[in-house]
């Protein structure tokens, strides 16, 4: 019986050796009923061994959940409070509606989107001077008010500054905010053109 579980594990290592040989063709040479008993045994010290490691993890778990479940009674209140508060956290976030964004932050997003080929974008012109100064000023009064105000500059040396203020993508969406502006009082006049990108900054040579 021991030569057949020695041959049993050679087997298992894939020894080829000449001992290997040497004890397997013993093996072979067994009668049945040994190999059929030691065949037997080695399936009982298997299922042992297997069950020996099932109640192990079964009691490690157990122990586990014993520590945790005293930990929770320990500390229940903590507990409680940061589940509460973990909920109302979500539903505050779930639920409560985005807070309004400023017309200049609007503006900002309009802007520095990417028209698809052949869409035409609107912006509002509400002014142009050939003084820089005075353009400079006019934008950044109408940026304190909240909206996207933005400078044009000449292409050609004495020229007119332009100040306009957002991009829209409908007429209707420029008129409207131009028409604000006037019950603000914030322009005396202005008009309509297609928004054209701003031209990169010229870097000095």
């Amino acid at each position: 019986m021991q030569l057949f579980h020695l041959n049993r594990l050679y087997q298992k290592l894939r020894r080829h050796d000449d001992l290997a040989a040497a004890v397997a063709e013993i093996a072979a040479a067994l009668p049945r009923e040994v190999v059929e008993a030691a065949k037997a045994e080695e399936q009982k010290r298997e299922a042992r061994t297997l069950r020996f490691w099932l109640a192990r993890a079964q009691y490690r778990l157990h122990q586990w959940l014993i520590t945790g479940w005293d930990y929770v009674k320990l500390y229940r209140h903590y507990l409680f409070y940061a589940l509460t508060m973990a909920a109302f956290g979500t539903m505050v976030y779930l639920f409560l509606p985005a807070g309004p964004q400023s017309p200049e932050a609007h503006g900002d997003a309009q802007r520095q989107q990417v028209a698809a080929p052949g869409q035409k974008w609107f912006t509002v012109q509400v002014a142009a001077t050939k003084n820089a100064r005075s353009a400079q000023r006019e934008v950044a009064r109408l940026k304190k008010a909240g909206y996207d105000a933005y400078l044009v500059e000449p292409r050609k040396r004495g020229g007119f500054y332009k100040i306009r203020v957002g991009r829209f993508t409908t007429k209707s969406e420029a008129e409207q905010a131009a028409r604000t502006m006037l019950k603000r009082k914030l322009i005396r006049e202005y008009f309509l053109v297609n928004y054209q990108p701003e031209p990169a900054p010229r870097q000095k040579p």
